[in-house]
């Protein structure tokens, strides 16, 4: 009853209808996994595959119904696989009845307010969620001392996701060299193997991402992963201040709750719990050591050690190991009537949280990848824009060549998941194999200088866009009007949404190529782009581009 509660709960407390902000990446790279005809010719959707145990395991449930579907079905498996885990795991260590609910609530109300790096386990679905089910349940066997069967869990988890597998090894093997009632090692040696043989199944494809390449370029693509696209998750400096203090506040927290723990109750289940979540934070403080003394004088060198995620397992770790010793605490208050009356108030404060969580994911319900990029948009015209983008990515299903290939916005990351056409690049969908990051990131910059981010994709002259187009083989242009104002020439750009005769006003319109004698020929080389004489805004194109040349160093030049 426990696990059907929890499951409903978390359910609740989902951020948003599909897709969320990660499933329209990777329930995209699935449905291409299992047919590649899907959005043929994306960048991302076309660069090589880091999980396929998630692939083989669910992704293929992408090709017999709708995305949103898939969507909804891993949710309900992931949910009740997080929720089975929490309640073995909680009851391994807190025997009070009600305390799997109460707490489950509870971890995700803090650990989605004291996280450092952006890390979340409740959400949408994708391979880390099956992982961190996984490692719940591994948690409830360590907890007990049951190492044998704690070890194919998290080579399963693993499996599925590398790095919150593969840290939780870590971790774990710290916890069992500190567990004085531990069996000896050789006792654990076939469940050790079995583990690493299952985890195998994940390190490889990982292993193979940069093993094509050459070093230069592995070490390029590790700078713009963890300097540029991914710092909020992967650079210790360059995290938000307040995400830093509350962090340290929560680690000091956790740190003088352990020691209570010790010198009220030397039980060795709260002993291998609270060692596994020291084996998180040292994870974490190994991390933040090798940012501040080597990315200032050695950033290649720091790039390539800091693409490991090394704070991802402390943002889970450290909310839960707080929580579980401020629940033992409550628990073990002297007299009863206190007991009681500290419990009630905990329910209390977490259902009322819980409620707000609730009302204020569903009260306007819009996928989280929609409203992730639309945050400027004022909140009640957001339902409005939503409907018009739909309406959009309908069109362009029905009406354009499966194969087509769309130049669109920066910012928005769902044109494959609900018009089914591969795009030439944009800033969410960055690739995990080395050499394609560096030609991401080629695009990135070539496509969006800073006038383009600023002013969207009409920042460039008719001229320039066509020749973009024909740089990188696409037929179609997306306008999202919020940010591109300038009206392109009907002469060159004919739009083809909304289409002619359409009273309806939409913010997102689609352009082609307009019949014209001359166009630039394929491969344009960025100096020939800027011949255009003049855009739409009076500014010598020129002009325009030099000063992007000199706004945007080259790659190697980044720090």
């Amino acid at each position: 009853m426990e696990v059907l509660t929890l499951w409903f709960l978390f359910a609740l407390m989902a951020d948003s209808p599909p897709p969320g902000v990660n499933e329209a990446h990777y329930l995209a790279k699935a449905r291409h996994y299992w047919d590649p005809s899907f959005c043929s010719g994306d960048l991302f959707l076309e660069s090589a595959d880091a999980h396929l145990v998630f692939y083989w395991t669910f992704g293929w449930i992408t090709t017999l119904t709708s995305l949103t579907t898939a969507a909804w079905i891993g949710r309900i498996v992931v949910w009740g696989l997080l929720a089975s885990g929490w309640q073995r795991l909680v009851t391994s260590v807190l025997p009070f009845r009600g305390a799997a609910v109460l707490s489950g609530v509870a971890f995700v109300l803090l650990q989605r307010n004291l996280h450092m790096a952006g890390e979340w386990v409740l959400g949408g679905v994708e391979a880390k969620c099956f992982a961190y089910g996984l490692v719940f349940h591994a948690l409830a066997f360590i907890a007990r001392g049951r190492w044998v069967y704690s070890w194919p869990l998290l080579g399963a988890a693993t499996a599925f996701h590398v790095l919150v597998g593969g840290w939780s090894l870590v971790a774990a093997s710290l916890a069992f060299m500190l567990d004085r009632e531990r069996r000896p090692l050789a006792a654990n040696a076939l469940s050790i193997i079995v583990a690493l043989m299952i985890a195998s199944l994940g390190l490889w494809p990982a292993l193979q991402l940069n093993s094509q390449v050459k070093p230069e370029i592995a070490s390029q693509a590790s700078e713009i992963l963890v300097f540029k696209r991914l710092p909020h998750h992967l650079s210790f400096s360059r995290f938000r201040t307040e995400f830093l203090i509350r962090m340290g506040l929560a680690m000091v927290a956790w740190a003088a709750l352990w020691q209570q723990m010790n010198f009220k109750d030397r039980r060795h289940e709260w002993r291998r719990l609270q060692c596994f979540v020291a084996g998180s934070a040292a994870i974490c403080a190994i991390g933040a050591a090798i940012d501040l003394s080597l990315s200032t004088t050695h950033p290649l060198r720091a790039a390539s050690l800091l693409r490991f995620y090394w704070y991802r397992l402390a943002d889970v770790m450290i909310p839960l190991g707080v929580l579980f010793g401020l629940l033992y605490q409550l628990y073990h208050l002297p007299a009863p009537i206190m007991r009681r009356l500290a419990m009630g108030m905990c329910w209390a404060l977490v259902m009322w949280f819980c409620g707000q969580t609730v009302r204020a994911n569903w009260t306007q319900p819009l996928p989280g990848a929609f409203v992730q990029l639309r945050k400027f948009v004022p909140t009640d015209e957001r339902p409005e824009q939503f409907r018009q983008w739909l309406a959009m990515c309908r069109w362009m299903q029905q009406n354009t060549p499966p194969e087509s290939r769309v130049l669109a916005p920066r910012g928005q990351q769902t044109l494959k998941w609900y018009a089914f056409r591969g795009e030439v690049s944009n800033w969410k969908d960055v690739p995990q194999d080395a050499g394609e990051v560096v030609r991401w990131y080629e695009r990135q910059q070539r496509l969006f200088p800073r006038g383009a981010k600023r002013d969207g994709l009409t920042y460039w002259s008719d001229r320039e866009l066509l020749a973009l187009m024909d740089q990188y083989e696409a037929n179609l242009l997306l306008l999202d009007r919020d940010k591109s104002k300038r009206v392109p020439d009907p002469a060159q750009l004919e739009r083809v949404y909304p289409p002619a005769g359409t009273s309806e006003p939409s913010v997102f319109e689609v352009y082609r190529r307009a019949a014209a004698p001359e166009l630039p020929l394929k491969g344009v080389a960025t100096s020939e782009v800027a011949d255009a004489s003049e855009d739409g805004d009076g500014v010598p194109s020129s002009e325009r581009a030099e000063a992007d040349r000199g706004a945007l160093p080259p790659l190697e030049a980044l720090p």
